[in-house]
């Protein structure tokens, strides 16, 4: 399984959000959103929910979430303070070789690159989402001028829990980790397929 993340400051103003994937049949199998927990105390209930999402191996979820703003501090409290190893760091361009910053940096051209490859994922049913809710939040981004996906839904500064698009974001994270292990699979043989998967975990 994988697990998608969007971290909100927990001031009950937007939803932090976790998508639960299986990595075996592209399935969305879970979702949890809370407007009231801080950072740290999010990053608990993932680590929390990741151990409880294993494979027929024993082994638990593979994390990955924003790291701007309160995505910082959620995941310094999952690495440092949880000791919580299986995550996603963004690779280095010129070896490969993953960063020591884990999450995933929200910029323009990632944005787009994320945003697309969760739409394609969705219109080729390679990501399986049965979540209404979702759903509906996907039709509220439009894209800007420059390209770039924008939440355009209406936003209640005044009541608890106003969505943001948040949900989206997580399922758009946990689909990149989908992609990423489709390719890493695709690379080599039916007998390597743990040999790369063990590979990729280290």
């Amino acid at each position: 399984y994988a697990i998608g993340c969007d971290i909100a400051e927990g001031t009950g103003a937007s939803f932090s959000c976790a998508s639960v994937v299986s990595l075996r049949t592209g399935e969305k199998v879970a979702e949890y959103t809370n407007p009231l927990l801080k950072p740290y105390q999010f990053a608990a209930l993932v680590v929390s929910l990741a151990r409880r999402f294993i494979d027929e191996r024993g082994v638990p979820a593979f994390l990955i979430w924003e790291a701007n703003g309160p995505g910082r501090e959620f995941g310094d409290h999952i690495v440092k303070r949880l000791g919580y190893s299986r995550v996603w760091h963004r690779p280095r361009m010129a070896n490969s070789i993953r960063s020591k910053f884990p999450g995933w940096q929200s910029t323009a051209d990632e944005k787009i690159a994320l945003f697309g490859a969760y739409r394609r994922s969705l219109a080729e049913r390679l990501f399986i989402n049965r979540s209404a809710p979702a759903l509906r939040e996907t039709v509220k981004y439009v894209t800007n001028d420059n390209g770039v996906p924008e939440y355009r839904g209406a936003m209640d500064m005044n009541r608890v829990g106003s969505s943001h698009g948040d949900v989206v974001v997580a399922d758009a994270l946990a689909n990149k980790v989908l992609e990423e292990r489709k390719m890493t699979v695709g690379q080599v043989s039916d007998g390597e397929e743990e040999q790369s998967c063990l590979a990729t975990r280290m």
